[in-house]
C-alpha cells in the first residue's frame, strides 16, 4: 500500500503506519525490527536504512520518527516499511513524501506561513488572504480577473463602520473638486454633471438677449444656448444645446 504526504523540509516529524500480517486482514501487534525493515531514498538515490519503529500500545499501530536533517532533505522522499524475513509477517507499507517550505523542496512555499509570497505564472487570482507586500504577486501575460499593480504593504483589513463611511463621504463633498461642464447638461447626467450644472448656473457668466441665453464657464467661453421668445404675454425658453 501507498500513502502519499507532504512534510516540511528538514523538519522532524513522525509516521504513523498500521501493519497488517500477509492476509490483510488483521493487525500485527508486538513486531521486532532489524536494519533493513526500514528503508529511505531521497530524490530517486539508493535506498538506505532507516529508523526503527516503536509500536503504541499493542494495537499494531507503528510511530518511524524521521529526522529532517538527515531523511528530510529532498524534494521527494520514499520511505518503506518492508519485513527482510521469508515469510513475511506484514504486508508492505511505502510512504510517498513530498516537501515544503523550502527553496530546495518540492514546494517552496511554506504551508504554515500566513504571508503570500512570490505567486507567479497565475491566471486568475480569486482570494489572497495573510499578508501581501510589494512584488509577492506576479500576473503571467494573457487575460486575468484582476489587475495588481504598485502593492506597498497589505495588512490588516478590519470591516468599516456606518460612521467611517459617513466620515469617508464627509471629506469627499469637502475637499473633492467638480470640474466644470464642457457643454450642455446631457440627457441622462450623472451626479456630479447635475452638480456642476447647477454650479455653473449660480456662479459662471452668461450673456441673455431677446432671442438667447447663454452659458459661460470660469473663463468666459460660452459653453451652452438656449432660445428664448417673449410676445408681452409668454416667456419661452428652449433647451440649452
Amino acid at each position: 500500500m501507498s500513502i502519499d504526504l507532504w512534510r516540511k523540509y528538514n523538519e522532524n516529524t513522525t509516521l504513523r503506519v498500521e501493519l497488517y500480517g500477509p492476509s490483510g486482514d488483521e493487525t500485527v501487534t508486538g513486531l521486532s525490527f532489524v536494519a533493513g525493515d526500514v528503508t529511505y531514498s531521497i530524490d530517486g538515490a539508493a535506498f538506505q536504512n532507516g529508523p526503527t519503529p516503536t509500536e503504541i500500545g499493542a494495537t499494531g499501530i507503528y510511530e518511524i520518527a524521521l529526522v529532517g536533517g538527515t531523511h528530510l532533505l529532498g524534494k521527494h522522499v520514499l520511505v518503506r516499511v518492508s519485513d527482510q524475513t521469508s515469510p513475511a509477517l506484514w504486508l508492505q507499507e511505502t510512504f510517498q513524501i513530498d516537501t515544503y517550505g523550502n527553496a530546495s523542496a518540492q514546494h517552496a512555499f511554506d504551508l504554515g506561513s500566513g504571508t503570500v509570497a512570490n505567486v507567479t505564472n497565475v491566471a486568475t487570482v480569486a482570494t489572497v488572504s495573510g499578508n501581501v507586500t510589494a512584488n509577492d504577486v506576479t500576473l503571467a501575460s494573457g487575460t486575468h480577473d484582476a489587475t495588481i499593480s504598485n502593492v506597498t504593504t497589505v495588512g490588516s483589513v478590519t470591516a468599516l463602520t456606518t460612521a467611517d463611511v459617513l466620515a469617508q463621504i464627509r471629506t469627499a463633498f469637502q475637499t473633492d473638486t467638480i470640474p466644470e461642464l464642457t457643454g450642455p447638461l446631457p440627457a441622462a447626467p450623472t451626479v456630479f454633471e447635475a452638480l456642476s450644472w447647477m454650479g455653473m448656473l449660480s456662479k459662471a457668466g452668461g450673456l441673455s438677449t431677446e432671442s438667447t441665453i447663454k452659458i459661460k464657464n470660469d473663463a468666459g467661453t460660452v459653453i451652452a444656448t438656449a432660445v428664448v421668445t417673449d410676445d408681452g404675454v409668454t416667456f419661452t425658453k428652449g433647451k440649452f444645446s
